[in-house]
């Protein structure tokens, strides 16, 4: 007997997880109803269901997604600059950059910390990796950098990796709050003078 395979997909995962993303980036994860995620991909609710689970299961998936995007384009930026400086610069007025939008939307990945209680271990742990990732991106321009001879050998290049992490999410809820533009570029460029220094 010929077996039904049901009909195919006509949608992209990719598409569709950018949509979920913006979704709860916009929202938030409390504010975001089943409703509005059918909305924001044109699935049907039971074909959402079927395809990618429940609101929760959503939420993990557009962390994931998030994530690997944000890393791809932090290793594509850090790792072609031919000097290691002149890429954590241009990481830098990425944010000065963002102080300029009108939406303020933030990091989608700090914005669910605060959402969700300490003991959600499933995303605390989603949350730990995407720092733990910039961190270990960082750490390795910062070691370039000591073989270019742009930084001290003495510098614990694990420690700024992380000074650094801290200053971008720092400027990174700033800009949320609408932190003037003078203000973003006037750290950004302490930050450089700091690292230059080393």
């Amino acid at each position: 007997m010929k077996m039904n395979k049901g009909r195919p997909r006509k949608f992209e995962e990719s598409d569709v997880l950018q949509n979920v993303i913006n979704t709860f980036w916009r929202n938030g994860y409390a504010a975001t109803s089943i409703d509005d995620l059918v909305a924001a991909t044109k699935l049907g609710r039971q074909s959402l269901y079927r395809t990618f689970g429940g609101k929760r299961a959503l939420f993990l998936l557009a962390l994931q997604h998030y994530s690997a995007g944000v890393m791809s384009d932090f290793h594509t930026l850090l790792a072609g600059s031919d000097s290691a400086y002149a890429g954590i610069k241009t990481l830098l007025s990425v944010q000065e950059k963002m102080a300029q939008t009108p939406d303020k939307l933030g990091c989608l990945m700090a914005n669910s910390f605060g959402q969700f209680l300490e003991d959600d271990i499933e995303v605390k742990a989603l949350l730990i990796d995407h720092v733990e990732q910039a961190v270990d991106i960082l750490a390795s321009t910062l070691q370039r950098a000591q073989q270019l001879g742009e930084l001290s050998a003495n510098i614990n290049t694990r420690s700024m990796a992380r000074m650094i992490a801290v200053c971008l999410q720092g400027l990174n809820n700033f800009n949320r709050m609408g932190m003037p533009q003078t203000q973003v570029k006037e750290t950004t460029d302490m930050i450089c003078r700091l690292l230059e220094s080393q």
